[in-house]
């Protein structure tokens, strides 16, 4: 069994959580609100992102989500202004860093909801 070192930084956006296995090392996200300075963080595995969003941020009632999660195929939960998780009408992998939500069914949003996003 090899060793485990982590270490955890914390700022007012992120959580990056530092891992070293038998010497290999890598940086998880594992909370993330903005963005990442890559120049510092080359081997970040970014592993979710959440965000909140009202009806002013879908277009066509469609949400973009930009999540650079480095993966096409992502895990999406879509949560109401009741904190109530909600099946959303579609979602398109678009990309690697791209989801696309349809929540057209829904008219108009009231109040703030919010996603999570992972892989």
């Amino acid at each position: 069994m090899g060793t485990v070192t982590v270490t955890t930084f914390t700022s007012d956006t992120e959580t990056v959580t530092r891992t070293k296995l038998n010497g290999l090392a890598a940086n998880i996200l594992t909370e993330f609100n903005g963005s990442i300075d890559k120049a510092n963080v080359a081997t970040d595995i970014a592993l979710s992102k959440a965000a909140s969003f009202a009806d002013g941020d879908l277009s066509s009632g469609v949400l973009t989500i930009t999540h650079s999660l480095s993966r096409q195929y992502v895990n999406v939960t879509i949560y109401d202004n009741n904190d109530i998780a909600v099946e959303p009408d579609a979602v398109t992998a678009t990309s690697t860093s791209v989801t696309t939500v349809d929540l057209s069914s829904f008219d108009t949003l009231s109040g703030t909801w919010n996603y999570r996003i992972s892989i």
